[in-house]
């Protein structure tokens, strides 16, 4: 199986926090595709601090493969959020929803330190500490 880093552990990644980095080595070493929302590209890139390599940044997102957004990931999406609410439930950022269709639709394991974030999510969830 195949992994869906979420954006979590991406910036930890990149903010050579420990236990983020040690999962990074781990699943590199599994030699299993792992996959990146467009929407995490975009929130990680738009986030990149002063004292931060905007370019190594960049180019350490090109090392993912880009699952993006489309019409039926969108109502798909959307659906979840419709779902979640009529059941009394908090709704998570739509980035978590996307994500969470993502790895439904792709049969992906996601990989994220913030399980809370994705209740619904019915495929495998491997977390990792902070």
């Amino acid at each position: 199986m195949s992994y869906l880093l979420d954006t979590s552990i991406l910036i930890g990644i990149l903010r050579e926090e420990p236990n983020a980095r040690k999962m990074f080595e781990y699943l590199f070493g599994e030699n299993k595709d792992m996959f990146i929302c467009t929407l995490s590209i975009t929130q990680i890139l738009s986030k990149v601090r002063k004292n931060e390599n905007f370019d190594k940044t960049k180019d350490f997102l090109n090392l993912f493969i880009p699952l993006s957004v489309n019409k039926e990931i969108s109502s798909q999406t959307g659906t979840l959020g419709y779902d979640l609410v009529k059941k009394g439930k908090t709704i998570p950022d739509i980035d978590d929803l996307i994500i969470n269709i993502l790895c439904q639709e792709n049969d992906l394991i996601l990989v994220t330190s913030n399980i809370k974030h994705f209740p619904n999510l019915k495929n495998k969830i491997l977390e990792y500490k902070y």
